[in-house]
C-alpha cells in the first residue's frame, strides 16, 4: 500500500480544500517541516482516518467531533480523501478511500445544530462502489495490518517508542501478544493453573472427607487398644498436615476394632433373645394373675348389685303403677281439648257469618256510586288532554322561533369577538412586520461584529496545545525525578546488599580457612601415626623419625566432604558478592545519566519558558512552572469556554440571517390573511343581525320562560285529571272487590256449618264416653296432669326397666364369674409385678447393649468402607498434582531461578527476528559502537521475568549494559532502529503486505550532527526502493540534508502546504 494523493477540507487545522501529491518529489524520501502547531502531524492523522476512521495518536485520541475544523463554516463538510496503490508492476491497482467524520451542522429548517454520523465509501479500481457496511473490512484487508499494526508499521510517533524500548518485559509481552499472536501459550499456561487448582481442591476435599470419617468414628471404651486408636485419630483430626502413613495405620485400626465389634455384637445378640424369652414368661403370668383379680373384683361388685336390687322390689312396683295412670291421664286431656278446640271453631265461623250478612246492603250502596264517580273523572280527564295537546303545539311552534332568534344573538356577539380579534390581529401582523425588519438589521451588526471568531478559535488552539505541550514535557520531566528518586533508593538498596553480601562471604571464607587448616593437620595428624620406625615416610622418604606430629584435641580430623561443601558454599558466596557489587556500580552509573537526563530537559525547558511573554519572569523550581501552567491553563479553558459561546452565538445569528427572508414572506402573507379575516367576519356579522330582526316579529312568548310556563300549567291540569280518574277507578274496583268477597263468605260459611256443629258433637261425646269406662271425674285427671309433667310417664318406665336390667344382669354376671374363677385363690400381684420388671429391666439393658454395638459396628464399618477407597484416590491424585505442579512452575515462571514464563520464551524468539533486522541500523547509526542484545537466557529469569527485557552492548568497552543508561540520542537511535525492525518483523510476517509507507515524527533534534547524518543515511537507503519515507520535524539542520520538503504553513484560515522539489 503507498499513498498517491490525499484531500482534505474542514479536517484538524485544515478548513480549506488542501491537496497533497505524494507522487510529485523526486525522491522517496522527503521532510514535512513547519512551525510547531502548524499542522505537520495533522497529515499522517488524515492518512490513518481515512483508512481506520481514528486519528493516529494514540495518547491524544481524538473523535469525529474534534476533527471537525475550526477554520471552516459550521455548513462545510468535513472529509479526507485518500487515493492509494496496492501491489506492484501489472497487479498494480488503485483504489480512492473517503471518509466523513461525526461532525455538526446548522439545521436546514429552523434554528440549532445537528450531529451528522460518520460516513465512508471506497472506489474500486473499476470504478465501482464497494458496500459501505463492509468497507472498514475490506480496508484492513487491502492494507493487510490492522490499525494498531500499521502505527507500528507505518508511523513512528514522537515519544511512543522510546517508551517501548525502555518497558519492562511484562509491558513488552502484552504488546507483542497482540502484533504476533502469542496469546496461546498463555493461555496454556492459565489452563495448566486451572488444571493444578483443581487437583488442589480434589486433595482437599480428600484430607477433609477423611478428617470428616475420621471426626466421626466413636471408639469403645471397653476396647483393649482404644488408647492407639484415639492418638491415631487425634493425629488425623487435628494435626493440619497429616501423612499417608497414618491414614494407612488408622484404617488398618479401624478393620482390628471392627472384628472385635462383630464378636461383640454376636454375643450381645444372643443374650438379648434369651432374656427377652425369659420376660415374655413372667410377663404371660402377670398377666393371668390381673385376669383372675379383676374376676375376684367383679364378682364382689355385682353380689352387691344383687343386695340393692332387692331392697328397691317394693318402691320399683309403686313407679310402674303411677306411669301407668299418668298415661291415661294424658289422654284424657288429650280428648278434652279435641272438644273444646271443635266447641270455638263453630263459635267463631257463626259470628263471622253474622257481621259479613250485616255490610252486604251497604257494600252494594257504595259500590254504584263509586261507579258514578269513576264516570264523571274520565270526562275531565278527556276534557283536559285535549287542551294541552292544544297549547304544546302552539307552544312547540313558539320555541323553535326564540331558539332561532338565541342562535341570531349569539352569533351577533360572536361576530362581534371576531371583528375585535381580526382587527387585533392584522395590528399586530403589521407590528410583526415592522419588528422582523428591526431584528433584521440588529442580527446583520452583530454578525459583522463576530467575524473574527475563527481567528480567535485559531489563535486559542495554538495557544492550548503549546500550553498542554508544556504541562506534557513538565509532567515528563516530574516522571524522570520520581524514577532517579527510586533509582537512587535501588542504588543504595545494591549498595547495601554488595555491603552484607561483602560481610557475609568473608565470615565464611574465614570459616572455611580455619576448616581448611584443621584438615591439613588432621591429615599430617594421620600420616604420623603410621609412620614407624626403619620404614621411609611417605611424603619425605626418610626412614628415622625424630619428632611426628602428636594429635592435639584441637587437631580433630575433618572430613573431605565436611571441608568441599563448606568450599562450594564459600564459592557461591563469592560469586554473589561479585555479582552484587556489578549491580550496585551499574545502578549508580544509571542514576547519574538519570540525573544528567534531568537537568538537560529542565534546562531547556526553562529556557523555553522564559522566551515566553505570558510566563510572567523567570520560573526557579518544576513546581513554580507547574503552577504557572497550570493558570494558564485554566485561563485558557475559561477563554475557549467564553469563545465556544461566542461561536454558538455567531452559528445561531447566521442561521437566522439565512432565514430572515422566508420569515418575512410569511409574515407579509399573515398580514393580507387577517386583512381578508377582517372582511369576512363584518360581513357575517351584518347577516346574523338582519337574520334576529326577522325572528323578532314573529316569536308569540316573550322569552322561552313564558312559553314553558303555559305548557307546564296545562300539563299540571292534565296530570291532575288523570291523578283524580286512577284514584276514582281504583276506589270503585276495590269497593266491587270487597262485596264480592262478602257474598262467597256468607255462602261458604251457611254451607260449612252444619259439619261443623255435628263434629263438635262427636268429640264431646268421645270424651264423656272415656271418663264413663275409666270411672274417672275431670277433676281426677287434672289433678294428675296439674302435678306430672307427660314425659313423667315414660321417664318412670324406664326407671323400672333400667332396675329390671340391672338385677338380670348382676345374675348373671354372678353365674359367669362364679364358673370362671372355679377353685381358684386371689393371687399375689405385688410379687408378680416385681418378678416381671426385674425381667424386663435385664432384656432392656441387653436391647440397649446390642443397639450400641449394632451402631458401633455399623459406624466403624461405613468409617472404614469410606477411607480404604480414599487410600488410593488420593495417592493417584497427589502423583497428578506433582506433576501438574512442576509443569505449572516451569511454564508460568513461577519457579526460584527460573521467572521466565512460556509466552516469554516464544516471544524472545519474535524480539531475536526484530533485533538482527534492527541492529544493522543502530550499527550504522552509532558508527559500529552500539548492538541491542536480549538477556541472557540463563540470566533472564533470575529474581524476575527480564526475558524480553534489552541490554545494549558497547564494542569499545566489549560489555554489556542497561538500556537506560543511554543519552537521549542514543536512545532515540536506539528506538528508530527497534522501531525499523520492529516493522520490518510485522510486515514479513503479514503475508502479502506490500506496505510503502514510512512517517517518522520529530526526535531528530536530540542527535547531534554525525548521528543524524547516520540516521538520514539510513532512512536514505530504505527509500531507494519504492519505500515512501516522510520526516515531520523542525530541525533546521534536515532541510540542508533533505531537498524535497513539503512545507506546512498556517494562518487565520488554517493550515496551508506546499511542495519544495529539488
Amino acid at each position: 500500500m503507498k499513498p498517491l494523493k490525499l484531500m482534505m477540507e474542514a479536517f484538524g487545522s485544515y478548513g480549506r480544500r488542501t491537496v497533497i501529491d505524494f507522487e510529485k518529489p523526486d525522491q522517496n524520501l522527503f521532510l514535512i517541516t513547519g512551525d510547531t502547531g502548524a499542522g505537520k502531524t495533522t497529515i499522517f492523522d488524515a492518512i490513518v482516518f481515512a483508512l481506520y476512521g481514528e486519528a493516529s495518536s494514540n495518547v491524544s485520541r481524538k473523535d469525529g467531533a474534534e476533527l471537525q475544523s475550526q477554520f471552516a463554516l459550521p455548513q462545510t463538510v468535513p472529509f479526507v480523501e485518500l487515493t492509494f496503490s496496492e501491489g506492484r508492476g501489472e497487479a498494480k491497482k488503485i483504489y480512492t478511500v473517503r471518509r466523513t467524520p461525526r461532525h455538526r451542522r446548522p439545521l436546514k429548517r429552523g434554528t440549532g445544530m445537528k450531529d451528522v454520523s460518520e460516513t465512508v465509501s471506497l472506489q474500486m479500481p473499476d470504478g465501482s462502489e464497494y458496500p459501505s457496511k463492509e468497507t472498514d473490512r475490506k480496508l484492513v484487508e487491502l492494507v493487510g495490518l490492522t490499525k494498531a499494526q500499521f502505527m507500528q508499521v507505518a508511523m513512528i510517533a514522537q515519544g511512543e517508542f522510546m517508551e517501548f524500548l525502555r518497558a519492562r518485559s511484562d509491558d513488552k509481552k502484552a504488546i507483542f501478544r497482540k502484533l504476533f499472536h502469542t496469546g496461546q501459550y498463555q493461555e496454556i499456561v492459565e489452563e495448566l493453573g486451572k488444571r493444578r487448582k483443581a487437583k488442589e481442591e480434589e486433595i482437599r476435599q480428600i484430607k477433609a472427607a477423611c478428617r470428616l470419617e475420621a471426626a466421626r468414628i466413636q471408639i469403645p471404651q471397653d476396647y483393649d487398644r482404644a488408647q492407639e486408636l484415639c492418638e491415631q485419630k487425634e493425629r488425623i483430626t487435628q494435626e493440619e498436615v497429616f501423612v499417608k502413613e497414618d491414614l494407612e495405620q488408622l484404617t488398618l485400626e479401624l478393620e482390628m476394632l471392627r472384628s472385635w465389634l462383630d464378636i461383640q455384637r454376636r454375643e450381645a445378640e444372643e443374650n438379648a433373645e434369651r432374656l427377652g424369652k425369659l420376660r415374655d414368661e413372667k410377663r404371660d403370668e402377670l398377666t393371668q394373675a390381673k385376669e383372675l383379680s379383676s374376676r375376684f373384683e367383679q364378682l364382689k361388685k355385682a353380689e352387691e348389685q344383687l343386695r340393692l336390687c332387692d331392697e328397691q322390689k317394693e318402691e320399683m312396683e309403686r313407679t310402674w303403677r303411677l306411669a301407668g295412670q299418668i298415661q291415661e291421664a294424658y289422654q284424657m286431656e288429650e280428648l278434652y281439648e279435641r272438644y273444646i278446640e271443635a266447641m270455638q271453631r263453630t263459635e267463631r265461623i257463626r259470628e263471622q257469618m253474622e257481621k259479613e250478612k250485616e255490610q252486604l246492603p251497604g257494600l252494594e250502596k257504595n259500590s254504584e256510586e263509586a261507579a258514578a264517580q269513576e264516570e264523571d273523572r274520565k270526562k275531565i280527564l278527556d276534557q283536559e288532554t285535549e287542551n294541552f295537546n292544544r297549547i304544546s303545539d302552539r307552544v312547540n311552534r313558539a320555541m323553535k322561533v326564540l331558539q332561532e332568534l338565541s342562535a341570531a344573538g349569539e352569533d351577533i356577539r360572536q361576530g362581534e369577538k371576531l371583528l375585535v380579534k381580526a382587527q387585533e390581529d392584522f395590528t399586530r401582523a403589521e407590528d410583526q412586520v415592522q419588528e422582523l425588519e428591526r431584528r433584521e438589521e440588529q442580527w446583520r451588526n452583530q454578525e459583522r461584529e463576530l467575524q473574527s471568531i475563527g481567528k480567535e478559535l485559531a489563535l486559542w488552539q495554538s495557544k492550548k496545545e503549546e500550553t498542554a505541550r508544556f504541562i506534557q514535557e513538565t509532567d515528563s520531566l516530574r516522571k524522570m525525578s520520581r524514577e532517579a528518586g527510586e533509582q537512587e533508593k535501588e542504588a543504595r538498596e545494591a549498595q547495601s546488599r554488595y555491603t552484607r553480601a561483602r560481610e557475609e562471604y568473608r565470615e565464611w571464607n574465614a570459616q572455611y580457612e580455619a576448616l581448611r587448616q584443621r584438615f591439613l593437620d588432621g591429615q599430617a595428624g594421620l600420616l604420623a601415626r603410621e609412620l614407624k620406625p626403619g620404614k621411609p615416610c611417605p611424603v619425605c622418604g626418610s626412614t628415622v623419625h625424630p619428632s611426628p606430629c602428636t594429635p592435639s584435641d584441637e587437631n580433630i580430623p575433618v572430613e573431605r566432604r565436611e571441608l568441599e561443601e563448606l568450599e562450594e558454599k564459600t564459592g557461591i558466596l563469592r560469586t554473589r558478592q561479585e555479582e552484587l557489587a556489578a549491580r550496585a556500580s551499574s545502578s549508580l552509573a544509571l542514576l547519574e545519566e538519570k540525573k544528567q537526563h534531568i537537568q538537560q530537559d529542565k534546562e531547556r525547558l526553562q529556557k523555553e519558558l522564559e522566551s515566553l511573554d505570558w510566563i510572567g519572569g523567570v520560573c526557579g523550581t518544576l513546581k513554580e512552572w507547574e503552577e504557572k501552567l497550570g493558570e494558564r491553563a485554566a485561563r485558557l479553558k475559561e477563554e475557549g469556554e467564553r469563545l465556544k459561546e461566542k461561536e454558538k452565538r455567531h452559528e445561531s445569528l447566521l442561521d437566522a440571517l439565512s432565514k430572515v427572508e422566508g420569515q418575512r414572506k410569511q409574515r407579509k402573507e399573515a398580514l393580507e390573511r387577517a386583512r381578508m379575516t377582517l372582511e369576512e367576519v363584518k360581513t357575517r356579522l351584518d347577516q346574523s343581525r338582519a337574520k334576529a330582526e326577522t325572528y323578532e316579529k314573529e316569536k308569540e312568548y316573550p322569552d322561552e320562560g313564558t312559553a314553558r310556563g303555559v305548557l307546564s300549567e296545562a300539563k299540571r291540569r292534565k296530570t291532575e285529571a288523570e291523578s283524580r280518574w286512577n284514584g276514582a277507578r281504583q276506589q270503585a274496583q276495590s269497593v266491587r272487590e270487597r262485596l264480592g268477597r262478602a257474598k262467597t263468605l256468607v255462602g261458604r260459611f251457611e254451607a260449612e256449618l252444619p259439619d261443623m256443629m255435628l263434629e263438635e258433637e262427636k268429640r264431646k261425646q268421645a270424651y264423656q264416653d272415656s271418663m264413663e269406662k275409666k270411672g274417672w271425674s275431670q277433676e281426677q285427671w287434672q289433678s294428675l296432669t296439674f302435678a306430672y309433667a307427660k314425659e313423667a310417664s315414660g321417664e318412670l318406665s324406664e326407671t323400672v326397666q333400667s332396675y329390671k336390667e340391672r338385677r338380670a344382669g348382676a345374675l348373671a354376671r354372678i353365674h359367669s364369674l362364679a364358673e370362671a374363677i372355679g377353685q381358684r385363690s386371689m393371687p399375689d400381684l405385688k410379687e408378680l409385678e416385681e418378678s416381671c420388671e426385674n425381667a424386663k429391666r435385664q432384656m432392656e439393658e441387653s436391647r440397649q447393649l446390642l443397639e450400641r454395638r449394632r451402631r458401633e459396628y455399623e459406624t466403624i464399618g461405613l468409617a472404614y468402607e469410606a477411607m480404604v477407597p480414599s487410600l488410593e484416590k488420593r495417592r493417584k491424585a497427589v502423583g497428578e498434582y506433582e506433576r501438574l505442579d512442576r509443569l505449572y512452575r516451569i511454564l508460568s515462571g513461577n519457579k526460584t531461578g527460573s521467572r521466565m514464563d512460556l509466552e516469554t520464551y516464544v516471544q524472545r524468539r519474535y524480539l531475536e527476528q526484530i533485533l538482527e533486522r534492527a541492529n544493522r541500523r543502530f550499527r550504522d547509526m552509532s558508527g559500529g559502537q552500539f548492538e541491542l542484545r536480549m538477556y541472557q537466557l540463563e540470566k533472564a529469569g533470575e529474581g524476575k521475568n527480564r526475558g524480553l527485557d534489552l541490554m545494549v552492548y558497547s564494542a569499545l568497552t566489549g560489555k554489556e549494559r542497561e538500556i537506560r543508561t543511554l543519552s537521549g540520542g542514543e536512545s532515540f537511535m536506539a528506538a528508530l532502529s527497534l522501531a525499523l525492525g520492529m516493522a520490518d518483523r510485522i510486515q514479513a510476517g503479514s503475508g502479502a503486505v506490500n506496505l510503502d509507507i514510512l512517517f517518522i515524527d520529530e526526535g531528530f533534534g536530540s542527535l547531534d550532527e554525525r548521528s543524524r547524518d547516520q540516521a538520514v543515511k539510513v532512512l536514505q537507503e530504505m527509500a531507494e526502493g519504492s519505500r515512501l519515507v516522510g520526516i515531520i520535524s523542525h530541525v533546521t539542520e534536515l532541510k540542508q540534508e533533505i531537498e524535497d520538503q513539503l512545507i506546512v504553513t498556517r494562518d487565520e484560515k488554517g493550515s496551508q502546504v506546499q511542495w519544495k522539489i529539488s
